[in-house]
């Protein structure tokens, strides 16, 4: 019998499925997520699917659906004290009070009305630690792009390197070609990952001047352990792009607090505390649960010896 040699492409393929489901899930965590409709996003069958959804992702898909749910609850409670807990649990999947207490006790080991007074503050402070005993020092992005690409990144913008103005916009739906990284946050990996999109889309023709970027951070790192983190640096591309050998995908949109961010990486964890502390509270709405983005246009790249860059920090916000 002839065997088939392996394919990295058809990895690939198999990953972009289980991605779609993923992102399936975390907009549909009070749907139907069964195991026969999961297996449908993915075009596989039920048999396979749960086992390939473990070997991908290193969660079963019980697992995985729960964690999420209650860490999109626990968001919500700290973020928009006024709403009610039977409607956190309700929006995250939960019918029955009851279960959501006992998750919610089990996993986060508090009440949640116990969250919103002091639990919360005291978990998010314990995943800080974590994050800081993960912590390396960052590598410089200009290591691993070649000077074209560089220079097309640079543009040829003389503004200042202020920032600090906010405003509130809709941005539209738009697809992506993404690449994705699990793992902490502010880790040198996602710069080495940015990086490697860069010079896949300038060897195929996609990187231009007016070029712009979207990083989706999926998780909250004061609620998600940095190990499970995802981050994807996406490139907004024509919506009938097809490439083989690229993950793509689709930016939901949505309405953003956005705030103009200029300065370096170690400048970035204070720059969203502050979105959060002065802005969003103050914008006459709510959080939602989409992920929170970091919005790169033309000419982001300041100084690449400095690592100066600029972009907009958006946390996605909802009517009360």
């Amino acid at each position: 019998m002839a065997l088939r040699r392996y394919e990295p492409e058809m990895h690939s393929e198999y990953q972009a499925r289980i991605n779609k489901v993923i992102a399936y899930i975390d907009a549909n965590l009070s749907g139907d997520l069964s195991l026969e409709q999961l297996a449908r996003v993915a075009c596989f069958s039920e048999y396979h699917f749960h086992r390939l959804f473990r070997s991908l992702i290193g969660e079963n898909l019980n697992e995985f659906i729960q964690r999420r749910r209650l860490e999109t609850a626990a968001r919500a409670l700290y973020l928009n004290p006024k709403d009610k807990v039977i409607d956190v649990a309700l929006n995250a999947g939960y019918d029955n009070p009851t279960s959501f207490f006992r998750a919610f006790r089990q996993y986060f080991g508090s009440s949640p009305s116990a969250w919103r007074k002091k639990a919360a503050k005291e978990w998010a402070e314990s995943q800080l630690s974590r994050k800081n005993s993960l912590r390396a020092q960052n590598s410089k992005i200009g290591n691993v792009l070649d000077p074209a690409t560089w220079q097309i990144l640079q543009g040829t913008s003389k503004a200042q390197t202020s920032s600090g103005r906010v405003e509130i916009r809709d941005l539209p739906e738009c697809r992506v070609v993404y690449r994705r990284y699990v793992g902490r946050y502010g880790n040198p990996a996602i710069t080495q990952m940015w990086g490697e999109l860069f010079d896949w889309a300038h060897a195929n023709g996609l990187l231009m001047k007016d070029s712009s970027f979207i990083g989706i951070l999926h998780d909250d790192p004061s609620i998600t352990a940095p190990e499970k983190c995802r981050y994807d640096a996406c490139l907004i591309v024509d919506q009938n792009l097809e490439p083989d050998d690229a993950l793509t995908g689709r930016f939901r949109g949505g309405r953003y607090v956005m705030y103009d961010f200029a300065g370096t990486p170690s400048d970035v964890d204070p720059a969203w505390d502050r979105v959060y502390g002065e802005f969003v509270i103050n914008s006459g709405c709510l959080a939602d649960n989409r992920p929170n983005i970091e919005l790169y246009g033309p000419n982001s790249v300041i100084d690449p010896e400095k690592m100066i860059f600029r972009s907009k920090l958006c946390v996605s916000i909802r009517d009360f």
